[in-house]
């Protein structure tokens, strides 16, 4: 078993970019120090960069370090806790990182139900060849939680968390997770949304309760769906009616558009897109959209078959949403004969 230090060194205090839009000669930078199990808090204010040993011996049940930014505002003090960081006698530390094929990096990692993803999670700290050691050295808990969406895509409807699965790692290093497709439960894909929550804890021992070392969540939206409206169930036309496209669950960073092509349909086939048709999604969450051409029959000047296609462009390639077959009859032939009556 690790002893424990009679005292650490701390280093790297540095004021962070959070209060860069501030002026930093007004704040002050306190550090904390909290025995977890045994009695005794130590505060002292530092230098907004640099090092310092401890205030304490770390004990055996291991020391709580906050690092506040404090200054003086009219009516009292504004705080804001920077970071924390626990240290113990052998505390292991851990990180997490869910990678996918979507390159949103402005909040939670996202994906689609049919797509995969890795977890990235690496560990230090341990000691699983030292027998003495109790399991809180020798070994952390991996734990996979899945949380469903009640109704829309706002954390309002995100349900409870359930238990997907759990996972003990006794060994220093770095490893991975593949998940193909993703995890969410349900019946049904084009509705099927949630979040998968990945979270590493250090195992509790004696009077210390498990502790979070590190945590990586994963959005995971359902696939888009379109349909056509307006046709009435017909399948010629002398004048092409108003078409109407009902776009469901557009990905939050897709481009959808609308082409034609003559002949019946053939996945692959690039076609003449319709004007304006293009709907470009840029949002952190799966949105609904609605289509409507009524000036197809100008655009379709020659008699025959033409295929309608609904296309989407995602981080995961491009897409074939729906289609729909129509003839397009543009002369009307009158086929007969004329009889003329003459008197004599």
């Amino acid at each position: 078993m690790k002893t424990a230090p009679s005292a650490i060194f701390l280093s790297a205090l540095i004021l962070p970019a959070a209060l860069a839009d501030d002026d930093a000669d007004d704040w002050s930078v306190l550090l904390k120090q909290r025995h977890l199990v045994a009695a005794g808090t130590y505060q002292d204010y530092v230098d907004h960069e640099g090092s310092r040993m401890s205030f304490a011996p770390i004990p055996e049940g291991g020391s709580e370090f906050e690092l506040w930014a404090i200054r003086q505002i009219p009516g009292g003090l504004e705080s804001r806790l920077l970071d924390t960081e626990n240290v113990g006698a052998y505390l292991p530390t851990g990180t997490l990182e869910v990678i996918t094929m979507d390159p949103y990096d402005e909040g939670t990692p996202r994906t689609r139900i049919d797509q995969g993803f890795q977890v990235i999670y690496s560990v230090d700290g341990l000691l699983p060849s030292d027998p003495d050691a109790p399991l809180a050295a020798r070994q952390v808990l991996l734990d996979h939680n899945i949380a469903t969406y009640t109704a829309g895509y706002e954390d309002d409807n995100l349900g409870p968390e359930a238990s997907f699965h759990q996972t003990l790692i006794m060994k220093n290093g770095r490893d991975e997770l593949v998940f193909i497709p993703s995890n969410i439960p349900g019946s049904d894909p084009y509705t099927d949304a949630g979040v998968e929550v990945f979270r590493l804890y250090a195992l509790p021992d004696g009077e210390i309760a498990q502790l979070q070392l590190a945590e990586a969540k994963v959005n995971v939206w359902p696939l888009s769906e379109a349909s056509f409206g307006g046709l009435d169930g017909k399948d010629t036309f002398r004048t092409v009616p108003e078409i109407t496209v009902n776009l469901k669950n557009l990905y939050p960073n897709s481009t959808t558009w609308v082409q034609y092509y003559p002949g019946s349909e053939k996945l692959g086939t690039k076609g003449t897109t319709l004007s304006d048709s293009a709907i470009v999604v840029k949002d952190r969450v799966p949105r609904d959209s609605v289509l409507k051409f009524d000036r197809i029959g100008e655009t379709i000047t020659e008699s025959g078959v033409y295929t309608l296609e609904v296309l989407t462009e995602t981080p995961f390639g491009i897409e074939r949403l729906e289609y729909t077959t129509i003839t397009v009859q543009k002369d009307l032939v009158v086929r007969g004969s004329v009889n003329s009556l003459t008197e004599e």
